[in-house]
């Protein structure tokens, strides 16, 4: 899915004439970002818990979220 989103920017990019390189995602480093929000998003979860402040669970679900996106991106390569 990352990959096709980014081939759709860069076809737009070229036909508006804009140069803008776009980052490569590899396995390795699509499994780090993983897990580096995998673990922010705990912290923020068991933070939000500790002080019942809800923007901080809120936070820690996007972040889990995105880890478990990533890494189902990262088992795809």
């Amino acid at each position: 899915m990352i990959d096709e989103m980014n081939k759709k920017i860069r076809r737009i990019n070229e036909n508006i004439g804009v140069e803008v390189k776009l980052p490569d995602t590899t396995k390795p480093k699509l499994e780090c970002y993983s897990m580096i929000n995998l673990g922010i998003g705990t912290g923020f979860l068991l933070l939000g818990v500790a002080t019942e402040m809800k923007g901080y669970l809120l936070i820690g679900s996007l972040a889990l979220a995105s880890g478990l996106f990533m890494r189902r991106e990262a088992k795809k390569k």
